[in-house]
């Protein structure tokens, strides 16, 4: 075990290090081309669509690695069920870009945004096609230990993105829509790869292709009902963090300020990225633990991980803090220097949620996604309780810190509900 988690994690890291580089140098090129109230527009536009997407996701590709893990074990799993997670994932995210290009048109006319609707429209196809398929694919590619496939392609996707960007800076053509319309063609044709992939892991695993094995895909939905459903409920939860934030801020202060808060957000979610090699690994080893009940030596795998990741934590926030304040003045100019101010405030959250980031994997894992969904609601509330009061009282800080509130309460609640309700130990 200990062998497959390292080496899952080298090409997490490997990944992160190389996407995580090329991510960061997209976003400060955008923002300096856009400037601070472009960059607004930009990430309150961006933020519409996504919100939408999120209140429909019920996370399909933690769904499928549960699934899986269950094979030879619920006489109701089989290699079908696997596959209706496409099918259902297809008709949600339909249905998630029609409503998106709907509630786009309201939020932005209601913020006074002068947006055409060709521009909306670009910018829900892109989140669309980044997002059709691709929660069951990566489900899929991550039980099947193909993580070195998804670390290319998350190299080639921001090699593309930067490639374009840099084209229209050579044109002479940068505008937010050709910016989108690179956008949505490098998220389309990078899913389509990861669609393909996935695929072709099926048909080696179960010897069917992948579209012969969906014909039960409304019954398998109706017989999983409750963990699709309240898998929804932590998705709409999570929305306060994902954007939502974002656009709260634009209406409360101003489209600019947005767009500040928007960049110290980035900074804290490409931090962020030293955390996610153990979000993605570690699922698919707490479904084995639990499903061959092997609490004890799950309890150590939770309480070695939070040790560890404590420390880790700690260090990083630290290191970021220092390193936000170099690269701003640098790269971006004093148009942006408020995004450096408020990044303590809005990366804090990272020491407390860096550790615990074990804990949707095993409520998950343990068959218990209700746990959960209460704790981001909750979580979530808390966060904007905070966010709204802050921005209102202290303007770009207090908002900051909501944002803190929002990514870390969801964690420390659902670290409290799993020990409650016996699901791990820490003795």
């Amino acid at each position: 075990m200990k062998s497959r988690l390292f080496r899952a994690l080298r090409w997490q890291y490997a990944a992160n290090l190389g996407v995580g580089g090329l991510g960061a140098l997209y976003i400060l090129f955008l923002a300096r081309l856009l400037g601070a109230q472009g960059f607004g527009v930009y990430a309150v536009l961006t933020a519409i669509p996504t919100v939408v997407f999120n209140a429909f996701d019920f996370r399909s590709q933690e769904v499928l690695i549960y699934f899986h893990a269950q094979l030879g074990r619920d006489p109701r799993v089989n290699p079908s069920t696997i596959a209706s997670m496409f099918v259902i994932d297809g008709v949600v995210r339909t249905t998630a870009l029609l409503s998106s290009l709907l509630v786009a048109l309201v939020v932005s006319s209601t913020m006074g945004l002068r947006i055409g609707i060709d521009t909306i429209l670009l910018v829900c196809l892109t989140v669309f096609l980044a997002k059709v398929f691709s929660g069951p694919a990566m489900g899929l590619l991550r039980v099947r230990e193909r993580l070195d496939f998804f670390v290319s392609l998350q190299f080639t996707d921001w090699t593309l993105r930067l490639t374009s960007l840099g084209l229209l800076v050579l044109t002479g053509t940068v505008s937010l829509n050709h910016v989108l319309i690179t956008q949505c063609v490098c998220a389309g044709a990078i899913n389509a790869v990861i669609f393909r992939e996935a695929g072709r892991e099926h048909v080696r695993e179960f010897g069917r292709r992948l579209f012969l094995s969906m014909q039960n895909a409304l019954p398998d939905a109706r017989l999983h009902w409750r963990m699709l459903g309240a898998n929804q409920g932590i998705s709409i939860m999570d929305s306060v963090v994902k954007e939502a934030d974002t656009i709260i801020v634009g209406y409360l202060l101003s489209v600019q300020a947005s767009g500040l808060y928007k960049m110290a957000k980035n900074f804290a979610g490409i931090a962020w990225r030293a955390a996610d090699p153990i979000y993605i690994v570690i699922m698919p080893i707490l479904s084995q633990y639990w499903a061959r009940d092997e609490h004890d030596a799950l309890n150590s795998f939770v309480r070695k991980t939070t040790l560890v990741l404590t420390a880790a934590s700690v260090m990083l926030y630290v290191g970021t803090c220092v390193g936000v304040n170099l690269v701003v003045p640098y790269f971006l100019g004093p148009e942006y220097q408020q995004s450096a101010a408020i990044y303590p405030l809005a990366s804090f959250w990272i020491v407390v949620a860096m550790p615990l980031i074990w804990t949707h994997s095993l409520a998950i894992s343990a068959g218990k996604p209700g746990l959960q969904a209460w704790a981001g609601a909750f979580g979530n509330l808390i966060g904007l309780a905070g966010l709204c009061v802050g921005a209102l009282v202290i303007g770009l800080k207090g908002a900051a810190i909501g944002l803190s509130l929002a990514y870390m309460m969801p964690f420390v609640i659902a670290c409290f509900l799993l020990h409650r309700a016996g699901v791990f130990a820490w003795k």
